[in-house]
């Protein structure tokens, strides 16, 4: 799996999303501080066309909360397909959230721009 840091030391891991319509590979910025599984920008989740499953209040980093939609996808990272929520964000940047990372060793090596994931299902 290729991870890597960009040019402003933003740790990214390239991952695979698969929806109904489309499979797609892009990077995904490591967001340890989300808690969720991935969030992706409409202008990459749009031509997956994943399915809408549910809806969910969630929490934001300023501590206040919003109802969003959740959708489902598979998710490869490494080489196991897996199963994942989605949440849809205003931004232009995937999030890979702890979730999908909950079975995984993560080491952020910033001196050295270095990112290890071991997984036990890799």
């Amino acid at each position: 799996m290729k991870t890597y840091f960009d040019g402003k030391s933003h740790p990214l891991v390239e991952i695979t999303v698969a929806g109904m319509e489309k499979t797609a590979t892009f990077p995904a910025l490591i967001d340890t501080g989300g808690g969720g599984y991935l969030s992706l920008p409409l202008s990459l989740a749009l031509p997956l066309g994943l399915k809408l499953f549910f809806h969910a209040t969630v929490a934001l980093a300023d501590g206040s909360t919003r109802e969003e939609l959740l959708f489902e996808a598979k998710v490869k990272l490494g080489r196991k397909w897996q199963g994942a929520s989605v949440f849809i964000n205003r931004g232009s940047v995937a999030l890979l959230g702890t979730k999908l990372l909950e079975n995984s060793k993560l080491l952020l090596d910033f001196p050295n721009q270095k990112i290890q994931i071991q997984s036990s299902w890799n």
